[in-house]
């Protein structure tokens, strides 16, 4: 027999006892209840594993972008994150930055061992950039193979939050577990815990379209390895983000939105200067609001003053920003028809210079930023030469010829200099010559005319020749 102890009896400590009965033990040489032929140990079960993955942009060029940070929430036993997923708008050219944080929900601590960024067509990956190069980031061409070849680069991969990394650079990358009990704060002391990293990339993507849709960039980053069984999520199982879809927490997206470039071109005659014997009359034009559509300026003269008139018509050129991007209208052309002129003297303000074809330049908005939403414009005065024979319609055309802009964009539906109507960035104004009859009745007179004409000739018809007809019908019977 066993002198200080039976067997089979072990008797399990009450529920109070519990917690302080094994530290009770270093101070007395016997507990009470138990005997030398039996011992224990406490373990904490731990719970779950779980890490969350979140993406938005906090930087544009040197820009701070602050509304798009995830605002975390705890209700009914669940964490949420909401920010806006609106694409941001930039422009070809511009840098993001994108942020990627990994936070702990679950309820034991871990690591974020790798992260994937993919590569998609219109972002370039800035190799040189100091946030790639002190986030880690390795590129991966599509079959998953380390690359230094930017252009085959279509995933990124970084380890700067592993166990590994934290222990040589002596990094708490630790992500500490999810307190359900305290408040969920962003100070020194997080809840849920998380982790920061970035990435930069350029826009290179040129917008040709209005389209929305065709314009929007998406860029996912997704946790690859982690140090546990993760509860929701499996690393790298999602190769593509699905909005629709289920996709799992541990992955996230961000959109941007690319603008695009749009001048267009007004072209309208606004007055008319008649000169006869040293006296000038002015004829209203045309405006801004009915320039697409505007009736010509029509002047009629009568025949014996042909050589002795003057007529300068003032076109008005109206360049517009239709589009996102400002820019510039370097260059405008203006194509005179035969049988008008350009004199210098009469366009000394306005930079026109006459080329051997007899078209017209300027640089005179070279200069002009144009924002998304302002114009500018551009007088022109054209002068009609004097001849019997250089009667009826002119159509004078003028067409933007050089545009630029700091992203290096094309106009989305026009092509500087290319003289193809259906664009807008080029437009026409007509003006009309006529010559009186020497009885001096003008057409709209002689159209009067001829409708009274025919309507006395359609009573007359009525009154003695259908008249007639039924006074012989009578007459017959």
């Amino acid at each position: 027999e066993d002198r200080d102890s039976t067997k089979d009896n072990v008797n399990v400590p009450s529920e109070d006892k519990k917690p302080g009965y094994k530290d009770e033990e270093a101070s007395k040489e016997y507990v009470p209840g138990d005997e030398d032929d039996d011992d224990f140990e406490k373990v904490v079960v731990e719970g779950t594993f779980d890490l969350a993955l979140r993406k938005f942009i906090t930087k544009v060029g040197s820009t701070d972008v602050n509304n798009r940070y995830p605002q975390v929430k705890y209700e009914d036993g669940k964490l949420s994150y909401e920010h806006t997923k609106v694409p941001i708008e930039l422009a070809t050219g511009d840098v993001v930055i994108y942020t990627i944080r990994v936070y702990n929900e679950g309820e034991k601590d871990g690591y974020a061992e790798e992260v994937t960024d993919d590569v998609p067509e219109g972002l370039e990956y800035l190799t040189d950039n100091e946030i790639n190069k002190e986030y880690r980031w390795k590129l991966l061409d599509e079959n998953e193979k380390e690359t230094d070849d930017v252009s085959k680069a279509k995933y990124i991969i970084t380890d700067y939050l592993s166990k590994e990394q934290g222990e040589e650079t002596e990094r708490d990358n630790l992500l500490k577990a999810f307190n359900k009990e305290a408040e969920i704060s962003d100070g020194e002391v997080r809840n849920p815990d998380y982790r920061d990293i970035q990435i930069a990339f350029k826009v290179t993507f040129k917008a040709t379209t209005k389209d929305d849709t065709a314009r929007i960039l998406k860029n996912v980053a997704q946790i690859s390895k982690d140090s546990d069984d993760d509860e929701d999520s499996e690393p790298n199982r999602d190769t593509v983000y699905d909005p629709e879809g289920p996709n799992e927490d541990d992955i996230d997206y961000e959109n941007v939105k690319v603008k695009y470039f749009d001048l267009s071109l007004l072209k309208w005659v606004s007055e008319a200067q008649v000169t006869i014997n040293g006296k000038t009359e002015t004829v209203k034009g045309n405006s801004a609001e009915n320039s697409k559509n505007e009736p010509p300026i029509k002047i009629e003269i009568e025949e014996k003053n042909i050589n002795k008139i003057i007529i300068k018509y003032k076109y008005i050129i109206r360049v517009t920003n239709e589009g996102e991007i400002e820019g510039y209208a370097d260059e405008v052309t203006d194509y005179i028809p035969d049988g008008l002129r350009f004199e210098t003297s009469d366009n000394t303000i306005w930079r026109w210079t006459q080329k051997e074809d007899g078209s017209l330049t300027t640089d005179y908005l070279k200069d002009k930023l144009l924002k998304p939403g302002e114009y500018a414009e551009i007088p022109l005065i054209l002068t009609w030469n004097n001849s019997k024979d250089n009667i009826g319609e002119k159509i004078n055309t003028a067409e933007i010829s050089k545009d630029r802009n700091d992203s290096d964009s094309p106009d989305v539906d026009s092509t500087p200099n290319n003289k193809i109507p259906k664009e807008d960035d080029i437009d026409d104004a007509p003006v009309v010559l006529a010559v009186q009859t020497g009885t001096g009745i003008l057409y709209g007179e002689l159209i009067l005319v001829i409708m009274v004409m025919l309507v006395s000739g359609v009573v007359l018809i009525k009154k003695y020749v259908i008249g007639e007809s039924f006074k012989m019908i009578i007459k017959s019977k």
